[in-house]
Order: structure tokens, then C-alpha cells, then sequence
């Protein structure tokens, strides 16, 4: 695979709310990348709860649906688990991993998230951050400003303080399908995108993989350097794992009933694991990338 361009998740938080509810403490005048330990992560969220108005909420959290699924997946880091084990497998049947999920259910009762956050979809949530209504949400280099709100920057929470982020690439691949010709047309195509510098000003819009146009557009990329300096807290997600949609469409049916009420901390662990699991190992089955 040749690298393009990438983003980097993170989470944004309204100055604005944080500050009306007495959290002006954690609120950073510069545009960094900020991470706040467990307990301040209660600390806020209760603070936000006990503060708020009757239609504005502490933090995003959803599970209509197989979107926003890899943030959910983030926060179930927050109390050390690995997520996965060294071949790939889910491994939430742990006692970090129940602990994650148990943070993430006792939020329901503690108000951290919008009321039947189970019926809510991403999308929904993001509505509510733009227009002023959630204080914690989800972002990424290239979604950094929010018209009318004055916006910090901080990790997914962990155990450990320092933070989780996740990062997407994106690039091109070039499949071998036995056609020397195509194949051949398909290299010179790459060829002709790396070597034209009009084509890889398009990366600009991410975070470049060519450093040449890292250089060229630093000063109109919002926090590049930021970013650069968090790639030590990014976490993969995906453990290049084959069959990821068939991972996504049963992983957010355990998250809806958690949040619903209807899967204990320790069911929602097992459930994730076996359903998961299955969904690899079919991936595995019809994978050559995998033989």
C-alpha cells in the first residue's frame, strides 16, 4: 500500500459549557492536544451533569447502528485493556475490558450521555455538538473547527492518563490479478499521482504522508505538529483484521443492549468476543491476503 493522507480521532470539548460548569481548570487557551486522567474524566462528566440545562448533554454515545462504532471501541480501552490478543481475536472477557464496559453502562445512570443514547446514531450527536448542546464529541485533524464554538482538544480517556487516539489512512493499493498489462497501467497510474506535486497537494487536506507537502502546506494545517506528537497514543483498531464489516455489523448490537440495559457488563464482554470472533474467522476463511 502506498500512503496518502491520514486522520487522526480524538475528541473536542465546548469551552463555553466546561467553563459554565465551573470547569474552567481543564480548559487549555492553546491549541494542544490535551489528556486527563480517569478520575478527572468523572470529575468532569459529573460536573457537566450537575450544570447543565434540560436539552444539553455531558458527552456523545450511541448505538442505533454500526456507526461510530470505532469510538465506542476507543473508550472500552479506558481501563487497560488491549482490546485484542496478539492474533487479532477480541479480548474484552478480561477484567479490563469488563471495567471498560462497566464505566461505559454506568454512564447511562449517572447522565453522562443524552437520554436512549441506544436509539441514537453518530450523526445525532453531532448535530447536538454543532449546535451547542454537547460538550464532549468526537473529531479529527480535518474537522477541527465548529462554526460559534470556541473548541479544546483531548485523548480518549485510559487508565494510564496518557490517552488513546485512533488514525485512519488513507492510500492506494495495486492488486495483482494475473494481467502483467493492467497491472503494469495500474503502477504508472501511482507512478504519475507521486511523482505530480498538483496531485499531492491533495493530501494536504489530512495529514500528508509525503513530507515534501507536510512542509509545503505546515502553516495552513491546524495543529500538524499536534498531531505529529500524538501519533505515540494512537492505537490500531483494527489489528488488520479481514471480515471488518462483518466485525462492525454484530459489534453495536451488544453496545445497544448494554446501554438499554438488557447485557450485564460481563454478558456484553462475552457476546462481543464470541460474535466478533466468528465474523475474523469467516473473514480468515476467504481471505488470500490471509493464507
Amino acid at each position: 500500500m502506498m500512503p496518502f493522507t491520514s486522520n487522526q480521532n480524538i475528541l473536542a470539548y465546548n469551552k463555553d459549557m466546561f467553563r459554565q460548569a465551573g470547569l474552567d481548570s481543564y480548559v487549555s487557551h492553546e491549541p494542544v492536544i490535551q489528556n486527563w486522567t480517569l478520575e478527572e474524566w468523572e470529575k468532569i462528566l459529573d460536573a457537566l451533569v450537575a450544570n447543565r440545562s434540560v436539552s444539553s448533554f455531558p458527552m456523545m454515545m450511541y448505538g442505533k447502528n454500526e456507526q461510530g462504532d470505532t469510538h465506542i471501541m476507543t473508550l472500552l480501552r479506558s481501563h487497560g485493556s488491549t482490546f485484542f490478543q496478539q492474533d487479532g481475536s477480541f479480548h474484552l472477557d478480561t477484567p479490563e475490558g469488563i471495567a471498560g464496559l462497566q464505566w461505559l453502562s454506568e454512564g447511562v445512570d449517572k447522565g453522562w450521555y443524552p437520554a436512549h443514547s441506544e436509539n441514537l446514531e453518530i450523526m445525532d450527536c453531532s448535530k447536538l455538538f454543532a449546535n451547542g448542546q454537547l460538550a464532549i464529541y468526537m473529531t479529527n485533524n480535518a474537522l477541527l473547527r465548529y462554526d460559534g464554538i470556541d473548541t479544546g482538544y483531548v485523548n480518549f480517556p485510559s487508565d494510564g492518563g496518557g490517552g488513546y487516539a485512533t488514525s485512519f489512512l488513507i492510500g492506494f493499493q495495486v492488486f495483482d490479478n494475473g494481467d502483467d498489462a493492467r497491472v503494469a497501467a495500474a503502477k504508472d497510474f501511482l507512478k504519475y499521482i507521486y511523482e505530480t506535486e498538483q496531485w499531492l497537494d491533495y493530501s494536504a487536506g489530512g495529514i500528508p504522508a509525503s513530507n515534501k507537502t507536510a512542509e509545503k502546506y505546515k502553516s495552513e494545517i491546524p495543529m500538524l505538529d499536534e498531531f505529529y506528537a500524538n501519533g505515540e497514543n494512537v492505537v490500531d483498531f483494527t489489528m488488520n483484521n479481514p471480515n471488518w464489516r462483518g466485525v462492525r455489523a454484530v459489534f453495536w448490537t451488544s453496545i445497544h443492549d448494554l446501554l438499554k440495559g438488557e447485557l450485564t457488563p460481563k454478558e456484553a464482554a462475552r457476546k462481543i468476543d464470541q460474535e466478533c470472533n466468528k465474523e475474523i474467522e469467516e473473514g480468515r476463511k476467504i481471505s488470500r491476503l490471509h493464507e
